[in-house]
């Protein structure tokens, strides 16, 4: 007897409901493979859509600040922006990603002397993933931005009355799936990173940000060669060494500013070669100047 697809479906589901379940046994024993009906759990979904937007906004645009009891995701297409979220300051650039969770104050102010645009999607999430995106901030790969301004565009369509229920479809589909994606990335870089010659390279640039640390230097403490250090660092990061400790350095930066120390202050502290190096080093980073970033925060 030859059973297509809907015969197995009925046969995996209702197995009883034949007239032969014994010649039906030995055909399901004899197949090469398994029958399995599979339904997928979802660790993350989209339970309710809310809103979603693509914004631009001019030098020296501030918003008036927000609350409420959805989750709300942005993120910066082109500029600069700071976001304050709770009380936490986030320097936001090109392709970086925050999440706000349901009822944390958040505000948003346009940084440097480019126009700011980001594009902004809100929903109520449900499932055991979710938490993960409390106070995080992503720095999204090209695939995931992509991923995010598709999901963002098909909603808004939808919001704005000049989609259909199909764009709602595309759009809430697409976002979970960034969202599951998101979660898996970060279950393997944990794993990935768990290399211990990784972790000492990364342990001894946090421990040093006051420095200048040469990658010679870095070698020494590490007891490596600087060939081998550039090896786990590729393997286990999306950024050279040296450029992951200028990271470092200017997220020091910001918060001795924040703390009230003076811009060429903070220069000296962490051991910038001259002031002007620090201003180049802090704009690159952040898209503004260190005096830009102070008179930001007043």
């Amino acid at each position: 007897m030859i059973y297509d697809k809907r015969d197995l479906q009925l046969i995996a589901h209702n197995p009883n409901d034949s007239s032969n379940p014994e010649e039906i046994e030995r055909f399901l024993k004899d197949l090469p493979w398994r029958l399995r009906i599979i339904k997928p759990k979802k660790y993350i979904e989209i339970k309710t859509f809310l809103y979603a937007c693509d914004k631009i906004r001019p030098v020296g645009y501030s918003s008036v600040g927000d609350k409420h009891d959805f989750w709300e995701f942005t993120l910066v297409v082109k500029g600069c922006a700071l976001e304050l979220s709770d009380g936490k300051k986030h320097l936001l650039t090109e392709g970086m990603m925050v999440a706000h969770k349901p009822m944390e104050f958040h505000k948003t102010y346009q940084q440097g002397d480019a126009e700011l645009e980001f594009m902004v999607a809100s929903f109520e999430l449900v499932g055991e993933d979710v938490d993960f995106f409390a106070d995080k901030i992503f720095n999204l790969l090209p695939s995931q931005v992509s991923l995010f301004k598709t999901a963002a565009q098909a909603l808004s369509k939808y919001y704005s009355g000049y989609g259909s229920e199909k764009n709602l479809q595309k759009g809430i589909s697409i976002f979970e799936g960034l969202l599951c994606d998101l979660v898996i990335s970060a279950e393997t870089d944990c794993e990935k990173r768990t290399d211990p010659r990784y972790l000492e390279i990364v342990g001894v640039l946090n421990r040093n940000y006051e420095k200048k640390l040469t990658l010679s230097e870095l070698s020494q403490k590490c007891n490596m060669s600087i060939s081998l250090m550039k090896k786990i660092f590729a393997q286990n990061s999306d950024c050279g060494i040296m450029t992951y400790f200028s990271k470092i350095k200017i997220r020091r930066a910001t918060e001795l500013l924040d703390q009230g120390y003076g811009a060429e202050e903070t220069a000296r502290m962490l051991s910038y070669s001259s002031y002007e190096y620090f201003i180049y080093c802090f704009k690159r980073e952040t898209g503004m100047t260190p005096l830009k970033y102070l008179k930001k925060e007043n």
